[in-house]
């Protein structure tokens, strides 16, 4: 519903290419997709490793979660970028 909303705020043009962004996202097909999908995972390890672990509300998942997050495949440098995250959260000793 927000894609829809921004597409009705924005020009037709901007719009349009907001909205078939988020569909491109969303069907996870093109490489550009399947690369932001990857990211956004890991983005959110990325949060959790800078707030200690403390703002989620299952802890003692966190450990794990970078190994069974259902990752689309990662190219070799999320690859890297997973691994030292899990790295981060064993240093921190992060439950």
């Amino acid at each position: 519903m927000a894609v829809a909303e921004l597409k009705a705020f924005l020009p037709s043009d901007s719009g349009g290419r907001v909205s078939s962004a988020w569909q491109e996202y969303k069907a996870g097909v093109t490489e550009e997709a399947k690369f932001v999908k990857a990211f956004d995972k890991l983005e959110t390890l990325m949060q959790l490793v800078e707030a200690g672990g403390g703002t989620y509300d299952r802890p003692g998942l966190i450990p794990n979660y970078a190994d069974a997050a259902a990752f689309p495949k990662l190219e070799p440098l999320l690859l890297q970028v997973k691994k030292e995250l899990k790295r981060e959260f064993e240093k921190a000793g992060i439950p």
